[in-house]
């Protein structure tokens, strides 16, 4: 009877998907983790499924998804645009209410915030601008 399963993807699939996709040589891995994010929102929107809600792992898969993109200058700008939008979406997560997890969250956070700058260093050309960005 496979024909009657039925498997959703819930956030550990996801993760594990743009984890993988951001370890690759794919020059628009930061693109492809940002269309997996858009279709994990969807889910969530479209089927109130939290069992699919984006994590601070899948912000963080994706901003090294992008923090390790080497492409044309356009790839490059794409992720870029993709790690700022990622960066926005990180700013407004929620904080844990839970002190046991404070810890964890703020790692996350710190290590989110790295790879931000590194993409920022990485992925923008040399300039006055991106030495500020990344000050």
């Amino acid at each position: 009877e496979p024909e009657s399963w039925s498997i959703k993807a819930d956030t550990k699939m996801y993760n594990v998907a743009i984890s993988v996709l951001s370890r690759s040589r794919d020059p628009r891995k930061a693109v492809r983790a940002q269309r997996i994010l858009e279709t994990m929102l969807e889910s969530v929107d479209n089927e109130d499924q939290r069992a699919a809600m984006p994590s601070l792992v899948t912000y963080r898969n994706i901003m090294n998804a992008c923090a390790f993109t080497r492409g044309s200058p356009e790839e490059n700008l794409a992720a870029y645009q993709v790690a700022v939008q990622v960066f926005n979406l990180v700013r407004e997560y929620p904080a844990t209410s839970d002190s046991s997890s404070d810890t964890l969250h703020s790692n996350m956070m710190g290590n989110i915030y790295h790879l931000f700058i590194k993409a920022s260093f990485n992925l923008m050309a040399p300039t006055q601008k991106r030495d500020n960005v990344v000050e």
